[in-house]
């Protein structure tokens, strides 16, 4: 309201729904879609760290939270994303440790050898250009250290 501000539909949608405290019709799983709809009508971004609707709110990239993430989905977050149609993300940084590099290799079935040259090249990339660095990109670094590994000629280069 007027002065005292309005509380955000899909934070109260989410909280009603996790705590069973009142019933409600609405579908939490459309609310990005729906948050996605507004900002563009108001002409307004949804911000990347923005409760329940952000961009990187599922995203991890520290060492200690991808770690415990792996070894159970709600050791840091009790909200679920799929309830909301989304996913945990890896992001690659220099905050990162091997548990998420070895994720990354793992799902390109990757040999657990050149993980620690993998992760050395990614912090390296993400110290140089002051951000994270995108899972696209850790997996060049990862299958180029692969090729190298395999002793097969490669020619890669990852730019930030």
């Amino acid at each position: 309201g007027e002065r005292a501000g309005n509380a955000p539909l899909e934070e109260i949608a989410v909280a009603a729904a996790q705590t069973g405290q009142f019933a409600s019709r609405i579908n939490i799983a459309e609310l990005n879609d729906l948050a996605a709809l507004v900002a563009d009508c108001a002409g307004r971004p949804i911000g990347e760290a923005k409760a329940i609707v952000g961009r990187d709110i599922f995203s991890h990239e520290s060492g200690v939270h991808v770690s415990g993430l792996l070894k159970d989905v709600h050791a840091y977050q009790a909200l679920d994303p799929m309830a909301l149609g989304r996913r945990h993300a890896i992001v690659i940084g220099k905050h990162s440790g091997l548990a998420a590099l070895r994720a990354v290799c793992s799902d390109l079935g990757l040999d657990p050898e050149i993980e620690a040259m993998a992760l050395a090249e990614v912090r390296a990339l993400a110290q140089r250009s002051k951000r994270a660095v995108p899972v696209d990109h850790a997996r060049r670094i990862a299958s180029a250290f692969q090729e190298i590994v395999s002793a097969r000629r490669v020619d890669f280069r990852v730019w930030p």
